[in-house]
């Protein structure tokens, strides 16, 4: 993934001045003073301002940030950093994502004694009942009604969007959040695939409406998955390549304003 730099806070010269050598190394060099914060899991504005007031004041190294870039840091999360927290602070690389993978602490309890069971009385006998007479009614209720999927034909919110000239324009917006959750039918093409940052076998796919090398309509993006999540109508198709003629199924999950980027889940993927 192509490192996007960023260039943050103040000269070392000015730091150093404001500080009047007092925080020099034991060999007189300014740098060996300077130690790494812990800047993972913060956004990377935060991130940024931390280091820079931990003296750092050169170009710190951005890994991630998709296939437009960092556009707004603190849309973005720093998920790994480098040199670890507590090291000299020099050359540091933060890579980012917009969330990062958690791990959930598992807690130990102490064994308790199993509780002593609870003492039983006799059964007591008792004359048998007289039979019921009315069989009970089973009350089912009726089934859910199903959304009709979306298409350019049933659909002219859909059709005008996948003819849009503007990728970021209002009307994909309003689309999205008016239809959350809704499943759209259309043929769209792969503009741009990559891997995802810090995986080796889960990609980001760039669908744009249209054939190739067309670019009218939304950036759709199925994010972070693999080939399973894609749900292939051919099981035998080979990997998926920018330029290929897609038929998509999708679901609507969200438009993100500040990268114009509209994400959807995969429910079928067929090659045109």
């Amino acid at each position: 993934m192509k490192a996007i730099r960023l260039v943050v806070g103040l000269t070392l010269g000015l730091a150093l001045a404001g500080c009047g050598g007092s925080g020099d190394g034991a060999d007189g060099d300014p740098a060996a003073a300077m130690v790494m914060p812990v800047v993972t899991g913060l956004q990377l504005d935060v991130a940024l301002r931390d280091i820079e007031v931990a003296g750092f004041a050169d170009a710190v190294d951005i890994v991630g940030g998709g296939t437009f870039g960092v556009v707004n840091e603190s849309n973005w999360t720093v998920c790994e950093q480098s040199p670890v927290a507590g090291r000299a602070l020099a050359s540091p690389q933060l890579t980012v994502d917009r969330e990062c993978d958690r791990e959930v602490a598992e807690t130990t309890m102490a064994p308790t004694e199993p509780a002593a069971p609870e003492p039983t009385a006799a059964p007591v006998e008792t004359e048998p009942g007289p039979e019921p007479t009315d069989q009970p009614v089973a009350i089912t209720s009726p089934p859910a009604p199903v959304e009709e999927i979306l298409t350019v034909e049933n659909s002219p919110e859909l059709a005008a969007i996948l003819a849009e000239g503007d990728y970021c324009a209002d009307s994909i917006h309003a689309f999205a959040t008016t239809y959350q959750s809704r499943t759209i039918e259309f043929d769209g093409h792969i503009a741009f695939v990559s891997l995802h940052p810090g995986r080796q076998t889960r990609w980001d796919f760039l669908i744009s409406p249209g054939e190739a090398p067309g670019v009218v309509g939304p950036a759709f993006q199925f994010r972070d998955v693999g080939r399973a999540e894609l749900n292939l109508t051919d099981e035998s198709m080979p990997g998926l390549n920018q330029g290929d003629n897609l038929h998509i199924v999708a679901q609507v999950v969200e438009y993100n304003s500040a990268s114009c980027l509209f994400f959807l889940d995969p429910i079928s993927t067929g090659v045109r």
